[in-house]
């Protein structure tokens, strides 16, 4: 009973000592609150500079609008480093969209390590960075002074501008923030925004003096703001007015710049040395063109077909089965819609080419004495491609060999051009040898594109009907202005919209100049006057003379048939014996009428076909990813402005 006693007194004790401390700390808390407050603030700013990766002590911005809309900035920053970047550098971002930031330099203010150089942001498209390097390391302080000439495209309102004087791009809170201004004329009206990213509204920024022609400001602290792009201090913007005619009329200021003079030279030394490959291209054979009504030379038209445009197509492999069918090597009938092709020798004659021995091999597999077309689905392509080395083996040279090496160095000249002009730009007016040339091979679209169009439109010169034609210059002009699409908006940060034409037209000038640089040679021309001749026999010979060739020829139409078929004219000469009757194949099995030839033509398409499939193969593809680190580099909403980070 005694031992109940002492533990309900123990109990007791606890009690009172609980509720004494209580009250204790509820009677001190209110005089004691405010240090305990400002301790807390303290702990809470020491985690802040922690997490930051440096403490900034000032950030000075000099900025000196010229009438021409160029602004030459000074800029200093001074901070000291919490933690060592990976790659020791710390950048300063410039957005390229919009604006072109031209005689960059960068120093580190009592820094004998100092180094830095000029590079596109390996983290974000569209802004360029001023690497600095040497002692960036935790716990230095360190000092860089910026200047750089902006030209402004975006901020384009009559007598005024929209410009961020500090950019909303730093990934840490800047600290002692002076932004001094001055304009070329008296100042009108302006606007102060500076909080967080896309709202006009001032909470950070102080006008600490202001004339006539200048503006200073002032902000103890930008901090950091929440925006779509992340944590990122808060900018400054002026939208400023001047009296009217302070600044030149924004298209004024984009034609006329002092390095519009690349262009025009580079330019002008592409195309004198595209008018000398142009001028050695200008002899060329006389084409003579000889009527005969067959093929020249004893061509088959395989033959003719690769020799008229340098290639094998689908259609000259299957105009060697008519071919076959007209020298009483095979014969041709019908089971429903399907054409059946009947074997007649079992090898060809010596006479016939090596790759005529191979399509007819092809045809026949084995011990066949039958192909229906279903038999030569995916699996006669290797015979056709067999033949096609086989021709290609004895192909004719079409061209001279300079006016080929003339033709690709014609698109190579438009290519260093387009690449040649922003280089420049960027090493001589840019600074610390800018070369931005990720872009400019971008241009290789256009280029290469261009030039295998030009190469195959003059290949199928004298084969393609002029729609074809048409239909290919007309993918040249698109290709055309999709790269002039990409180059514009590529390098609108180092080239003005008229430097940036101008460089396009120069460049597009030369490119189509290929189109009249391949030579062929003076054996090829004489043997392509034969087959023009003949084609020339097919499109132009009226019907009487047709019918007295009949008398003595009565197999004149599908002789000619297969070669009218490779030179794309056989509608021509089928149109010329709609109103004439003649006699049926002697090759074709079965009752012949004029319906039974339109379901064979059309039984031959689908042959061709057949002839030319492949088995599908099954493809894969693999991705890629990517990451970073501390970066910056958005701007505020006005132009210019962008930011900085470590890496």
């Amino acid at each position: 009973m005694k031992k109940n006693n002492m533990v309900g007194k123990g109990w007791a004790k606890k009690l009172l000592l609980s509720l004494f401390v209580l009250i204790l700390g509820v009677l001190v808390l209110p005089f004691g609150g405010g240090r305990y407050a400002s301790n807390a603030d303290l702990t809470l700013k020491s985690r802040a500079a922690a997490s930051s990766p440096c403490t900034v002590h000032y950030y000075n911005v000099e900025a000196s609008v010229q009438k021409d809309r160029t602004i030459d900035f000074v800029e200093e920053i001074s901070f000291t480093m919490n933690m060592t970047p990976r790659q020791g550098c710390f950048y300063r971002a410039l957005p390229k969209e919009g604006d072109r930031f031209l005689n960059i330099t960068a120093e580190g203010v009592g820094n004998p390590d100092f180094s830095y150089e000029i590079k596109d942001n390996p983290d974000v498209d569209g802004f360029m960075d001023v690497n600095c390097y040497g002692g960036v390391v935790k716990g230095a302080t360190l000092t860089y002074r910026f200047t750089y000439t902006m030209e402004c495209h975006f901020s384009n309102t009559k007598d005024g501008m929209r410009i961020d004087f500090v950019g909303g791009g730093w990934p840490f809170a800047l600290e002692n923030v002076n932004v001094s201004i001055s304009f070329p004329a008296e100042l009108t009206s302006y606007s102060v925004y500076s909080s967080s990213f896309g709202t006009d509204r001032n909470d950070y920024a102080d006008v600490v003096a202001q004339t006539d022609n200048t503006l200073r400001l002032h902000a103890d602290r930008l901090p950091l703001t929440s925006s779509d792009f992340g944590q990122n201090a808060a900018p400054i913007t002026v939208e400023f007015a001047l009296v009217k005619g302070g600044l030149q009329p924004a298209a004024f200021s984009n034609w006329i710049t002092d390095s519009v003079w690349i262009p025009l030279a580079c330019g002008t030394v592409v195309l004198v040395l595209a008018l000398l490959l142009w001028w050695k291209s200008s002899r060329k054979p006389i084409l003579s063109t000889v009527v005969g009504f067959s093929a020249p030379n004893g061509m088959d038209p395989m033959e003719l077909g690769y020799v008229l445009d340098g290639s094998v197509d689908n259609e000259d492999i299957t105009s060697m089965i008519y071919y076959f069918a007209s020298k009483g090597y095979l014969r041709i009938g019908q089971e429903g819609n399907e054409l059946v092709l009947k074997k007649i020798l079992h090898y060809l004659p010596n006479t016939e080419s090596l790759h005529a021995k191979t399509i007819y091999e092809g045809l026949f597999r084995g011990d066949r004495v039958e192909t229906r077309v279903s038999d030569l689905t995916e699996k006669f392509y290797t015979h056709a491609d067999k033949a096609r080395m086989q021709i290609g083996a004895k192909r004719p040279k079409m061209y001279e060999g300079g006016s080929k090496g003339r033709f690709f160095l014609c698109a190579l000249l438009s290519f260093a051009l387009f690449m040649l002009v922003p280089l420049l730009t960027g090493c001589i007016y840019v600074g610390g040898w800018y070369a931005s040339v990720t872009s400019g091979i971008l241009m290789l679209i256009p280029t290469v594109g261009c030039s295998f169009v030009f190469y195959i439109l003059e290949n199928y010169r004298y084969k393609w009907k002029k729609g074809k034609k048409t239909a290919m210059n007309a993918l040249a002009i698109v290709l055309m202005a999709i790269g002039a699409i990409i180059y514009l908006v590529c390098y609108s940060s180092l080239l003005t919209t008229f430097e940036g034409i101008l460089t396009l037209a120069f460049g597009y000038a030369v490119l189509w100049m290929q189109k009249s640089l391949l030579v062929r040679t003076e054996s090829y021309t004489e043997t392509l006057g034969f087959i023009l001749g003949f084609k020339e026999f097919i499109l132009v010979t009226k019907k009487d003379r047709i019918e007295a060739m009949l008398e003595t020829h009565p197999e004149l139409f599908y002789d000619v048939l297969p070669y009218a078929q490779v030179m794309d004219v056989s509608n021509e000469w089928e149109e010329k014996f709609k109103s004439i009757t003649i006699k049926p194949p002697a090759w074709y099995d079965g009752d012949y009428t004029l319906f039974d030839y339109w379901l064979i033509n059309r039984s031959m398409r689908s042959m061709r076909y057949a002839m030319s499939s492949r088995p599908s193969n099954n493809g894969s593809s693999v991705g890629r990813s990517g990451g970073g680190g501390f970066s910056g580099g958005f701007s505020g909403g006005g132009g210019g402005g962008g930011g900085g980070g470590f890496r």
